[in-house]
């Protein structure tokens, strides 16, 4: 994309496992007058996503942080899913076992706002199947896959539709709006 625009600047990767150091890094640019951009390869950063620790650090320095919205996976599946979403509730991505997972999907199953979820491909089918035993058959559901991408898919349905459609799994990344 910056080649594209004719933007010339130094791309470093900044994730979940970068040190303190190259926060610190970043961090004392900015301080320096420099300008910075965080980027993500999907989706919004910080929502779901490892910036969060950056900005507040800056923040935390009294450093300005701008936003410029781009793709969001959680208002176009909200868009696209065709559900009723007066409100909405953003779960992010769940626990991936135990007791706070079990908890998380009670809350979800009884939640009146609409909850949205991201989901790793490899769990959705377990995701789904745990839902059929919590939530009413009638209830409708969509998985988004690949949103504001090229291979763009909205499947909707109810939980026990859509595990039978996702059950040898799913690719990409995977957004899911439950009807609350």
């Amino acid at each position: 994309l910056c080649s594209h625009h004719g933007i010339h600047c130094q791309l470093r990767a900044f994730h979940a496992h970068s040190s303190e150091q190259a926060q610190e890094h970043v961090l004392d640019e900015l301080q320096s007058g420099k300008h910075v951009a965080l980027v993500t390869d999907a989706g919004t950063p910080l929502l779901s996503d490892p910036g969060a620790a950056l900005v507040t650090a800056a923040r935390s320095r009294g450093l300005t942080v701008e936003s410029i919205p781009g793709p969001s996976a959680i208002t176009a599946a909200l868009t696209v899913a065709g559900l009723a979403v007066d409100q909405f509730r953003f779960v992010g991505f769940l626990p991936r076992s135990g007791r706070r997972r079990r908890d998380a999907l009670q809350r979800i199953a009884q939640d009146t706002a609409t909850p949205v979820l991201f989901e790793s491909p490899h769990r959705l089918a377990h995701t789904l199947e745990e839902l059929v035993a919590l939530l009413p058959e009638e209830q409708p559901l969509a998985v988004c896959r690949e949103l504001t991408k090229l291979h763009e898919e909205v499947v909707r349905g109810s939980a026990r539709t859509l595990l039978e459609r996702f059950q040898g799994g799913a690719r990409c990344e995977i957004t899911l709006v439950i009807e609350g």
